[in-house]
């Protein structure tokens, strides 16, 4: 496993939290990496509370911490305090050590340091570079608000040509009366049945968002059969 950019690939048009060299922070930006967003990657939120089960930290008071806060917890309780160390453990060590670091860390911080003085854009060329990969695709989900008012606010914010656009829109297919409302209010007419009206507002839906985006493919199969695009 080898990924320091973590689940949600997006390039720095899209903003980061975590600002680096040269750039600005971002806190609702939909770029993650670093070494707080590694390790709390959510197979190792899962696996910490095996260690460290609910009875000890309740779910609600790991949720109230602060991500770096989430990252010291891990970090102490599955590396320092347990071994062997797992896969999902051993895949950021391997990280760690193919950017150069020491993963006998006892402590986060000098990680920490040591990312916030990385360039964003020449750490994605980095780690692409080190792991062999010539293209990033996306997950570009349209009924999230913070993605969505991106895209409209700057259609180009997806030409990074290391990165490739995905169109999401799974709510189409989990809960179709909520992407109903939701199509209504953004000008697609559309009711909570599945009427022929409602099908061709979502046609429309998806039509008018892969010509924003010019996705490499679009993520939902289930309703694209049943609404059948032309």
């Amino acid at each position: 496993m080898f990924s320091s950019l973590k689940v949600k690939y997006e390039p720095p048009t899209f903003g980061s939290p975590l600002a680096g060299r040269g750039s600005v922070a971002d806190p609702d930006g939909l770029l993650l990496w670093g070494i707080d967003e590694l390790v709390t990657y959510h197979y190792l939120v899962c696996e910490v509370f095996r260690a460290v089960p609910p009875a000890q930290l309740p779910y609600a008071q790991f949720w109230a911490m602060t991500k770096s806060e989430q990252a010291d917890h891990i970090w102490k309780n599955l590396f320092l305090e347990r071994s062997p160390i797992s896969e999902a453990c051993r895949g950021v060590v391997t990280t760690l050590e193919m950017l150069g670091l020491d993963p006998a860390e006892r402590s986060l911080d000098r990680y920490r340091r040591w990312f916030a003085e990385q360039s964003i854009d020449e750490h994605i060329d980095q780690v692409m570079d080190l792991a062999g990969v010539t293209r990033i695709t996306m997950t570009n989900d349209v009924f999230d608000d913070n993605e969505r008012r991106r895209w409209l606010r700057d259609a180009s914010i997806g030409d990074d040509p290391r990165f490739t656009a995905v169109l999401r829109f799974d709510m189409l297919v989990r809960d179709w009366p909520a992407a109903a409302q939701k199509l209504s209010d953004w000008g697609y007419p559309a009711t909570p049945e599945l009427t022929d009206k409602s099908i061709e507002a979502a046609r429309k839906f998806l039509r008018d968002w892969m010509n924003c985006m010019q996705p490499g493919y679009r993520a939902g199969k289930i309703i694209l059969r049943r609404i059948r695009m032309k």
